[in-house]
């Protein structure tokens, strides 16, 4: 996103924290601090004019955020946003792995089987996700603009864990430079 925006002498900040959504309210006995790290957050964008346009992602194909409430959360945090007058972009599930790509790169090209490399099923994506993406068209409706990596990652009944010749995943979930920027090619209009 970064080097997106550096052209138009727009820059990115970044607040994330390590398995915590970013979702006002959202609460795990694993990690205390996660409610107030996004309160924190929150108040801080909310308070800077200099933010005009806040990207929300996470690894939404995490079982731990499909849970009750999950989805009320977003809502809330979209909502917030925007009444502060934020224009909000909401980067969608990325397609998880079974497997750590690079790993399973480097056997199918150790087998010379590099060009039939598959990833995950995308029905099995859908399912896991659809407590998300369900809601694309309403959110879209109410100004939030979608960037959904399965437009770029999506390949038939399958994900691509190849882009251009290059891992489109570092690990299971978690993009590579290349796949990222092959999620943002796919959606030209994202600011």
């Amino acid at each position: 996103l970064g080097q997106s925006l550096a052209p138009r002498n727009e820059s990115l900040a970044q607040r994330t924290r390590a398995s915590c959504p970013p979702l006002a309210g959202y609460a795990t006995a694993t990690d205390p601090e996660c409610t107030r790290h996004n309160s924190r957050t929150l108040d801080h964008i909310i308070a800077s004019p200099a933010i005009r346009t806040v990207y929300l992602a996470a690894f939404w194909a995490s079982p731990a955020y499909r849970k009750p409430g999950a989805l009320a959360l977003l809502d809330d945090t979209i909502g917030r946003l925007q009444v502060a007058g934020k224009k909000v972009v909401l980067i969608g599930p990325v397609p998880p792995q079974p497997f750590d790509v690079p790993r399973h790169l480097a056997h199918a090209a150790a087998r010379n089987a590099l060009g039939s490399a598959k990833g995950a099923s995308l029905a099995d994506y859908r399912r896991e996700t659809d407590w998300m993406t369900s809601h694309y068209a309403r959110w879209a409706q109410q100004g939030v603009t979608i960037i959904d990596p399965v437009k770029a990652l999506g390949d038939g009944e399958n994900s691509r864990i190849l882009v251009q010749g290059k891992p489109a995943y570092f690990d299971s979930h978690h993009l590579t430079l290349a796949g990222a920027a092959e999620v943002l090619a796919s959606h030209p209009r994202h600011d």
